[in-house]
């Protein structure tokens, strides 16, 4: 009974752990003229860390952890802690850009395996899918409209 409600929270739990504020490098970066306000930011990814971590409580208490779909949630929840240090914490606008695009394509690759098994799971995750895309679309504005700020492939 407790593994449905530790999974839940995990996600959640994990980004609490790990979030660290965008800071001043961000905050000087010029971005896309939609750029949600800062506070719509942890609102969405509280919403969205419940929801994927629902998700994964009901397929894992459906078919087990040892599962292909548990798996490929592990996958993406890797690719989704990773992002935010090499874009706040690097810098490294481009990279960032190049996991986010990995892990969108993990997050339907998931989404799809979750649907299988539970297709109320897999719709648990389309709000994911489309905030991704949101997402995408900042961190390549950020990419475009700040150059200088993108490292060489030559150095």
């Amino acid at each position: 009974m407790l593994l449905p409600i530790v999974l839940t929270l995990f996600p959640l739990l994990v980004s609490f752990v790990l979030a660290k504020p965008p800071g001043p490098r961000y905050e000087r970066l010029a971005k896309p003229s939609w750029t949600p306000p800062p506070v719509v930011f942890p609102v969405v990814w509280t919403v969205l860390y419940l929801l994927m971590g629902y998700a994964s409580a009901r397929v894992a208490t459906t078919i087990g952890l040892w599962t292909v779909p548990i798996a490929a949630y592990a996958v993406q929840l890797l690719l989704n802690v990773s992002w935010t240090p090499v874009f706040f914490g690097r810098g490294d606008y481009a990279a960032a850009l190049t996991i986010l695009r990995a892990l969108l394509a993990a997050v339907v690759l998931t989404t799809i395996a979750f649907w299988r098994v539970d297709p109320a799971s897999g719709a648990l995750l389309l709000p994911y899918i489309a905030w991704l895309l949101v997402a995408h679309e900042l961190n390549r504005g950020v990419v475009d409209l700040n150059p200088q700020s993108v490292p060489s492939a030559a150095t």
